[in-house]
């Protein structure tokens, strides 16, 4: 019997053609974001260490070493300098865990990516946020500490946007299942949507905001996204 996992998977793969990979980022060499959570299962046990000790805050310009750093261990992609510069444009749309001896063990980053439209007589902006990335180190794993950063974050974007979207890897069941219990629901299936160790991967994406329709696929929303892309 077909389990209700593959059944969506098979029923998104007919319902959204793959034509969407090529045309969502059109300014992307390899037409891929950033994965929005770690991509492998941890491999071993290391001592955990107590996520209790660490302070959650915003980015400054101080710590754009410590997070390649960390994106480095944590992502198979590398992110341009303007990836990271841009954080520094609105750094209450980044959130960090940072260990008490200042090391960075933690991620969650996004941006605002759309202004769909002003209503003028409410003055409530009506923008689609985009997240980035959600990364944990290994020794901080396990402890709901990708949770509490994305709580965070989502704080912040839910004061800019009435749509939040993101996508995962398709068989990250783990970053699916969370990202299902903070309220967002999956919206497309992109097969061959990353590239990296020599082989394409499938991604899901997921949304969260007032409709489960996903937002529009224009030049506006998909431009700004591929200026996220990776190099």
């Amino acid at each position: 019997m077909m389990s209700q996992e593959a059944d969506f998977l098979l029923k998104s793969r007919k319902a959204f053609p793959t034509d969407l990979v090529t045309k969502s980022w059109p300014d992307s060499p390899t037409k891929s974001l950033p994965p929005s959570l770690p991509l492998s299962p941890i491999q071993s046990s290391p001592q955990l260490r107590d996520i209790r000790s660490l302070e959650i805050r915003h980015i400054s310009s101080s710590d754009l070493d410590g997070l390649r750093a960390l994106d480095l261990s944590l992502f198979p992609v590398t992110y341009s300098d303007s990836f990271y510069q841009l954080l520094l444009d609105r750094p209450e749309l980044t959130v960090l865990a940072v260990s008490p001896d200042q090391e960075l063990v933690g991620c969650a980053t996004s941006r605002v990516i759309h202004d769909r439209f002003r209503s003028w007589l409410s003055l409530s902006p009506k923008s689609v946020g985009y997240i980035s990335t959600v990364g944990v180190s290994v020794a901080y794993r396990r402890q709901g500490l990708a949770r509490i950063l994305l709580n965070r974050l989502l704080e912040e974007l839910d004061k800019f946007c009435d749509v939040i979207i993101l996508h995962v890897k398709a068989d990250n069941e783990s970053a699916i299942r969370m990202y299902l219990e903070l309220g967002f629901v999956r919206v497309r299936y992109l097969p061959a949507h990353y590239y990296f160790h020599n082989t394409y991967h499938d991604a899901i994406q997921l949304q969260r905001g007032a409709t489960t329709s996903p937002p529009p696929v224009d030049s506006n929303v998909y431009g700004a996204l591929s200026r996220c892309s990776i190099l």
